[in-house]
């Protein structure tokens, strides 16, 4: 887990959420249509991150799909009726790329 206060904008993006985490351990499960597609092994310091309204990023163990040349890999836990759900953080993507180098 990696936590910082002090965001690397990106040229051109708009910079990340003060107080964000980087979570080294969180999964996705389940891709694309599945209606089921969940977060898990968050820490609880991330859960508890999350519950109070922080950021928590993670990168998704799959590749986003080929004819997506512009797909990335980061997610944002979104938590909704005592659950974690993965979305694609568009808006901060750029900035994450920068700051970690990875897609």
């Amino acid at each position: 887990m990696q936590m910082t206060t002090t965001p690397t904008p990106a040229v051109g993006a708009p910079p990340l959420p003060d107080g964000y985490l980087i979570s080294e351990t969180a999964e996705q499960s389940g891709y694309g249509t599945d209606r089921h597609k969940h977060v898990r092994k968050l820490t609880d310091a991330e859960r508890a991150h999350a519950r109070a309204g922080g950021t928590v990023f993670f990168r998704a163990a799959r590749l986003p799909h080929p004819s997506s040349p512009s797909g990335t890999y980061w997610r944002v836990v979104y938590v909704a009726g005592g659950r974690y759900y993965p979305r694609v953080p568009n808006q901060y993507v750029p900035a994450l790329r920068a700051l970690t180098g990875r897609r």
